[in-house]
C-alpha cells in the first residue's frame, strides 16, 4: 500500500515548485532572507496537517470538507456583558508574545446550546513594520499595537460587529458560536519568527526603543492562544471552527489557515476567511512622476523582504515545509506571497476571499492617492482587471467574493458584513454575511461572486 503522507509531501513539493521558482527570481533582484528553521513547528503538526488534506500528488486536491446545516437553540439572550479578556499563558507557549514581550490578548465568548461546538476565530488587523523608525513610530502612536499592557491596565480591546457579533440582527449565522478575537501586537502580519530579547522585561524593552530587542512571534501568537483555548475553554471539541481576520488578519489568515489546520484535532472541519489585502504581488506600481508604472521590486515585495529579516517570517505553513523538504530552507519569499500561493493550489483549506478590486488601503501600497486623481485612473483601470483576472485564477476549491469597489475590510462592520447588500452578474444581489453563510455549509461548492471590473 503506498502511504499516503508520502504522496502528500511529494504533492506538496511539486506544487511549490512554482512558487520558489518565482521566488529565487525575486530574490535574485532584491535579497532573500536567510533560511532558518521555525521554533514552534513540529513534526507532529505537519504530519496531522499532511492527514487532514488527502491529496493527489501533482494535481489539485479533492474537496472533503463536509457540508453542515447552522442551527440554532431557543431561548438565546443577547449578552449586555463585555467578552472576556484573556491572555496567553507564556509558560506553556513562550512564543505567544508581543512585540515588548507582553502576552497576547484576546476576547473570548463562550457559544450557547447547539452552536457550542461552532467557533469562529478571528485576527484584528493595523499594518506592519519592518524597519526600526516604522516600529518606534509604532510604538509610540498606539502602544496596544506592539504590547498588551494598555489591556492590563484598563484599556479595553474593542469588540468587532460583524462576523463576531452576538447579536443576530448583525451576524444571523454566527452569534451563538464561541467568539475569539484575538488582539494584533506583533507587527509582523501575523508571519514572525523571532524571539526579542528574553533578558529583558517588557518595560525595558519598550524604553529600549530598539526593534533589536523586539519578539515578532505571529505564528507564535496564534498557537498559544489555541492551545490556550484547547486546554481551558474547550475547542478540542470543537465540531467546527471559522478562522478569520481583515487587513492584516487577512495576511495572518494566508499565512496560517494551514498551521492552525495542523493545531486542531481531525475531526474538526476548518475553514478560513480572508477578508482584504489580497496583495498581487508583482503588478508594478505607480509611478506619480510618469504617470505610468515604476521597475521592480514593488514596494510589498521590498516590505516582504525587510520582514523576512527582521521578522524572520515563515509565511504559509505548508509551502514552507515543501520548501524545506525541497532544500531550499523555510524561509522562502515564495511562502509570503497570498497571491502565488493560491494560484498554485497551496492552499488545501476552503477560503472565502473577500476583497475589493481597488482596496484604498491596499492601494496605497502602489503609490495610488485616494479620491484618485485623473492621472492615476488609467493605472486604477489596469489594476482592477489584473486583480480580477488574479481571484479569477486561484485555485477553484477556492470561493471569491469580489467587489468592483474601494473597499477595504467588511467582516468587522456590521454595516458592511450584514447590512449591504452587493448586486452580481446575473443580476444576484446578496449581502456579505448570506454569501458567507452559504459558503459555510457547504464550501466544497466553491461559489463565487464576483463583479465586472473597470471596463478598459
Amino acid at each position: 500500500m503506498v502511504d499516503i503522507r508520502k504522496l502528500i509531501l511529494v504533492w506538496l513539493t511539486f506544487a511549490s515548485m512554482t512558487l520558489l521558482t518565482f521566488s529565487c527570481s525575486v530574490g535574485a533582484a532584491y535579497g532573500q532572507g536567510a533560511a532558518t528553521p521555525p521554533v514552534f513547528f513540529t513534526d507532529a503538526q505537519y504530519q496531522n496537517f499532511m492527514q487532514r488534506n488527502q491529496l493527489e500528488p501533482g494535481s489539485l486536491a479533492s474537496c472533503t470538507v463536509p457540508t453542515v446545516t447552522i442551527t440554532h437553540s431557543p431561548g438565546y439572550v443577547v449578552p449586555t456583558t463585555p467578552p472576556q479578556t484573556l491572555y496567553a499563558d507564556l509558560t506553556a507557549t513562550p512564543h505567544a508574545a508581543c512585540n515588548d514581550g507582553t502576552p497576547a490578548a484576546f476576547l473570548f465568548r463562550p457559544g450557547y446550546g447547539v452552536a457550542a461546538s461552532r467557533w469562529v476565530i478571528g485576527l484584528n488587523g493595523g499594518g506592519q513594520c519592518s524597519q526600526q523608525t516604522t516600529c518606534i513610530q509604532r510604538q509610540n502612536t498606539n502602544l496596544s499595537l506592539t504590547s498588551s499592557q494598555p489591556f492590563m491596565k484598563g484599556k479595553q480591546i474593542t469588540p468587532m460587529t460583524g462576523l463576531l457579533s452576538p447579536d443576530p440582527a448583525q451576524n444571523p449565522d454566527f452569534y451563538d458560536a464561541n467568539l475569539v478575537q484575538i488582539a494584533y501586537c506583533s507587527s509582523d502580519d501575523w508571519m514572525g519568527d523571532i524571539d526579542g530579547n528574553t533578558a529583558m522585561t517588557s518595560a525595558q524593552i519598550r524604553a529600549s526603543k530598539n526593534v533589536s530587542n523586539w519578539y515578532f512571534d505571529g505564528h507564535g501568537i496564534i498557537q498559544g492562544v489555541i492551545q490556550l483555548l484547547q486546554t481551558d475553554y474547550g475547542l478540542n471539541n470543537a465540531s467546527d471552527v471559522l478562522f478569520g481576520g481583515g487587513s492584516a488578519g487577512a495576511i495572518g489568515v494566508f499565512m496560517n489557515v494551514s498551521f492552525v489546520s495542523g493545531l486542531l484535532p481531525l475531526q474538526t472541519r476548518l475553514v478560513g476567511l480572508p477578508d482584504a489585502s489580497f496583495v498581487l504581488s508583482s503588478f508594478p506600481d505607480y509611478d506619480p512622476a510618469t504617470g505610468g508604472e515604476t521597475q521592480p521590486p514593488t514596494n510589498y515585495q521590498i516590505e516582504m523582504t525587510q520582514g523576512q529579516s527582521l521578522w524572520g517570517s515563515i509565511g504559509d505553513f505548508g509551502c514552507a515545509y515543501a520548501s524545506n523538504q525541497a532544500g531550499n530552507g523555510f524561509n522562502n519569499l515564495a511562502c509570503d506571497y497570498p497571491d502565488m500561493l493560491a494560484q498554485n493550489a497551496t492552499y488545501q483549506t476552503p477560503l472565502f476571499i473577500r476583497e475589493s478590486y481597488h482596496d484604498d488601503t491596499l492601494m496605497s501600497y502602489y503609490n495610488v492617492t485616494f479620491p484618485m486623481t485623473p492621472e492615476e485612473t488609467p493605472y486604477a483601470t489596469d489594476f482592477d482587471n489584473e486583480m480580477y483576472q488574479a481571484l479569477s485564477a486561484t485555485n477553484v476549491w477556492l470561493s471569491v467574493f469580489g467587489l468592483n469597489n474601494d473597499m477595504h475590510t467588511m467582516i468587522g462592520t456590521t454595516s458592511y458584513f450584514s447590512g449591504k447588500i452587493s448586486t452580481f452578474p446575473g443580476g444576484v444581489k446578496t449581502t456579505l454575511a448570506a454569501a458567507v453563510g452559504t459558503w459555510y455549509s457547504n464550501p466544497c461548492a466553491a461559489p463565487r461572486w464576483m463583479q465586472n471590473p473597470t471596463p478598459q
